[in-house]
């Protein structure tokens, strides 16, 4: 058996998803980093990282169609990989707390939102990031610069199953530990000496919070809440409710969905008016692209997204689009490595199952996307592929929100065309308003005219079909055996094979 480095051009997980097979063994590691209570002895870290080998090494041999000794240096690669990242998981998972007690910290408020019946802000300070409890009647916008003084606690943890875990939301956020706080005060920009960056993270979040307060003062009731959604990332909690009814709540988030029609949009305008070179249009779609995402808050899905647009982007511009499937996992991996804990995050592991779905499809299900030629093929095939992807997320969705929709398949299909037209319709029809022109509100309030008459539209479809599908254990064994048999074939198993893993997923799933 020779050492090589060469790739294999046959279909393979070493030549068609190499990330994947590491985002695999990622994703076991920190399950398991999940399940301690306490920090786990060297033998216990030892022990995550070979799961964790073992998991991308068994994916990929079992992958391979044909002896893989020409190719052993990039197997090694990968297991080694893995198994690093996974020890250094275990480290950083139990990292070392702040100590609890009495403190005075001052910092940038980052994020404000309510929580329970008062109200929470992420303070962003010199000694990290803090989740600060405020008192009654506090009034902090984001953007300000506070001094708290308070009380350092950790967040709370707990072992029951499908309970809100405290720790796993907050630390998500990057946030160390939370402050009780007793007193806070403001403190003018002035007084202190700040860094370049720390004025410009600064000024990004008060022009957040003043197209917040505009977008609030100016807009009729249902554009406010899609602007909030679609340029800041703030959910309206009466628009994020009816959309939950109708099983379209990604629509809210930062995601793929909104970089992508943005990205779109760019690429066209340049290409259309502009006349520079290929090389400044990705530079410049990319500038405007990363700029949309820390505008807008910089969420877990929209990192995702923007690392997946800007590796398409760089493919095309060299004349190698890439594989989706393997770019996709390899923005997971960037992210998991930067915050472990977003592997806790609900929007983010939706958001990875959906795309990584959709990516799969065409290699899993080829006969559905060689008759889309047509306007039945085409609608055939959006279907299907809006029902796969319900199907992979719905275990997730019914484990954290009891149920899910069944009329979400169908208003999918139609939520995505309908928003990717009318969002940036909208977005422009609400400028006038903002900007004070005289008679601006009549743009406005004719876009409200458009996002209500999809609203009563889904009414009627939920009113049809208003059928909702519970939590249970044969849903998420059919959730997991169909996107694993999707990302098998994604990575190069055949069709035996591929069901093989799903229905073998699908066992473990029904007996742990």
């Amino acid at each position: 058996m020779t050492l090589s480095w060469s790739i294999p051009e046959h279909d393979s997980p070493l030549s068609l998803s190499p990330a994947f097979s590491i985002l695999l063994g990622w994703c076991i590691a920190l399950f398991l980093c999940g399940r301690f209570a306490a920090a786990p002895s060297f033998f216990e870290r030892v022990g995550v990282s070979l799961a964790a080998m073992l998991a991308t090494t068994g994916w990929t041999a079992c992958g391979l169609r044909r002896n893989f000794s020409g190719t052993l240096g990039i197997f090694l690669l990968l297991a080694c990989l893995s198994c690093a990242g996974a020890f250094y998981f275990t480290n950083a998972f139990f990292s070392p707390m702040p100590p609890e007690g009495r403190v005075e910290l001052s910092g940038l408020v980052t994020l404000e939102r309510s929580w329970g019946r008062g109200r929470v802000a992420l303070l962003d300070s010199k000694k990290g990031r803090f989740a600060v409890w405020l008192p009654l009647r506090t009034i902090v916008k984001e953007g300000d610069r506070v001094v708290v003084s308070g009380r350092v606690t950790l967040f709370e943890r707990t072992q029951i199953e499908r309970e809100f875990d405290e720790a796993l939301c907050w630390r998500g956020l990057s946030a160390a530990a939370k402050i009780r706080a007793e007193r806070v005060r403001g403190v003018p920009r002035e007084s202190i000496g700040l860094s370049l960056s720390e004025r410009f993270a600064g000024a990004l979040h008060r022009w957040r919070e003043v197209v917040r307060t505009r977008i609030l003062l100016t807009q009729p009731p249902r554009v406010r809440g899609y602007l909030l959604a679609a340029w800041l990332g703030v959910r309206d909690p009466e628009l994020a409710l009816q959309h939950a009814e109708w099983g379209t709540s990604h629509i809210l988030a930062i995601s793929g969905f909104h970089v992508g029609v943005l990205v779109a949009a760019a690429t066209f305008l340049l290409s259309y008016f502009g006349r520079g070179s290929p090389l400044s249009r990705v530079v410049a779609v990319s500038v405007v692209m990363w700029a949309y995402i820390a505008f807008a808050g910089a969420s877990a899905s929209s990192l995702r997204a923007g690392a997946v647009c800007q590796l398409v982007l760089l493919g095309r511009l060299m004349g190698n689009p890439g594989n989706a499937f393997n770019s996709v996992a390899g923005a997971g991996l960037a992210l998991l490595a930067f915050n472990p804990w977003l592997f806790w995050s609900v929007a983010f592991r939706l958001s990875m199952l959906s795309v990584l779905t959709l990516c799969a499809l065409p290699r899993a299900f080829p006969e559905f996307w060689s008759g889309a030629r047509n306007a039945t093929g085409l609608l055939g095939g959006a279907l299907f592929a809006s029902a796969a992807v319900w199907l992979v997320t719905a275990f997730p969705v019914t484990w954290t929100f009891e149920s899910v929709p069944l009329i979400g398949i169908f208003i999918n299909l139609a939520a995505f065309t309908y928003f990717a037209a009318t969002l940036p319709l909208a977005s422009f029809a609400a400028l006038p308003a903002l900007v004070q022109i005289p008679g601006g509100g009549v743009a406005s309030a004719a876009a409200e005219w458009v996002f209500f008459l999809w609203e009563r539209a889904a009414d009627l479809l939920a009113v049809l079909c208003p059928f909702k599908i519970a939590y249970s254990m044969s849903l998420a064994a059919a959730s997991a055996a169909f996107a694993f048999f999707c990302f098998a074939r994604a990575s190069g198993y055949g069709r035996f094979r591929g069901a093989a893993v799903g229905f073998c997923v699908a066992s473990v799933m029904i007996i742990i």
